[in-house]
């Protein structure tokens, strides 16, 4: 946005700041965030501390440099997150309701920094390859016609990251936030949103539909949900019987399976099933409220 535009939300946006940031910390930590919102939000390509700050130099023609109370903040604010955050659950519930679709998903961020906290080559969905960039493991929450963004976690790759301890002490994360998997930060997103009331249908996609530890926990919630999955899992009906489990040979892991569970079954993969059920289905006719028969 531009300057006359921020003037004409400047007094909203102080009142939705003084509610999601109680000014407890270190004295004028509220006005150094406030200061840092208006330099995101204001037009510029590059949103890193320095070349905002020249921007709002140019703008408010001051002589004070705002980065190094930027880099204050954001790296040293001491405390938990989560009494930033929760409050934002407020607003959003009252303008859009807590009933509607949850989206977990990933969101990347293209980044060349080598050094910021989570960057890696990893696939992006965001310009849809592989590049160098953050992941954040996102709750959308979509009421109505409305999307927005509740939750966010940013995700550190385990072997960049999150099993390199030296690297985390170096930038300044806990080793406990580092080596945790995606779909355990989803499931925690998911959690939140519902101890604050929001209901609705849990969409995702594959990425975390494969992930069979999930989908019992998403059943758990007794909430509805539909998960994408790839097209190679196999399937098998629940009443199968696949016997006993196997002796512990000693090494690895100790096999375990459902207890009904037959030896040496076979079982068609998802694409398989779909093919075999293609031919029995027939398309919607078109016509609102009739379906093939």
């Amino acid at each position: 946005m531009d300057a006359k535009r921020w003037q004409r939300l400047r007094g909203e946006l102080g009142r939705y700041l003084a509610a999601v940031l109680p000014d407890r910390g270190p004295q004028g930590r509220r006005s150094w965030a406030a200061l840092y919102l208006r330099g995101r939000l204001l037009d510029g390509r590059r949103t890193r501390a320095g070349a905002m700050a020249q921007r709002l130099q140019r703008i408010d023609r001051a002589r004070h440099d705002s980065a190094p109370g930027w880099q204050q903040l954001l790296r040293h604010s001491p405390g938990d997150e989560r009494p930033g955050r929760d409050p934002l659950a407020r607003p959003v519930g009252h303008t859009g309701g807590r009933e509607g679709l949850l989206l977990l998903d990933d969101t990347g961020f293209p980044k060349q920094a080598t050094h910021a906290v989570g960057v890696a080559r990893q696939y992006s969905g965001t310009p849809g390859q592989v590049g160098h960039c953050p992941i954040a493991v996102t709750l959308p929450f979509a009421p109505k016609r409305q999307v927005v963004c509740w939750e966010a976690e940013r995700y550190l790759p385990e072997d960049s990251w999150g099993h390199n301890p030296q690297r985390l002490q170096a930038a300044g994360v806990a080793a406990r936030v580092g080596d945790r998997p995606k779909w355990p930060r989803g499931r925690t997103r998911l959690e939140r949103a519902q101890a604050h009331g929001f209901s609705g249908v849990v969409w995702t996609d594959r990425a975390y539909g494969d992930v069979t530890a999930l989908r019992p926990a998403l059943e758990a919630a007794g909430g509805r949900y539909g998960v994408g999955i790839a097209k190679t899992l196999k399937v098998m009906a629940a009443a199968a019987d696949l016997g006993e489990v196997p002796p512990y040979p000693g090494r690895g892991r100790p096999p375990s399976r459902p207890e009904k569970v037959r030896p040496g079954a076979t079982s068609a993969s998802v694409r398989e099933w779909a093919q075999g059920r293609a031919g029995a289905c027939r398309p919607l006719t078109g016509r609102a409220g009739s379906t093939g028969q």
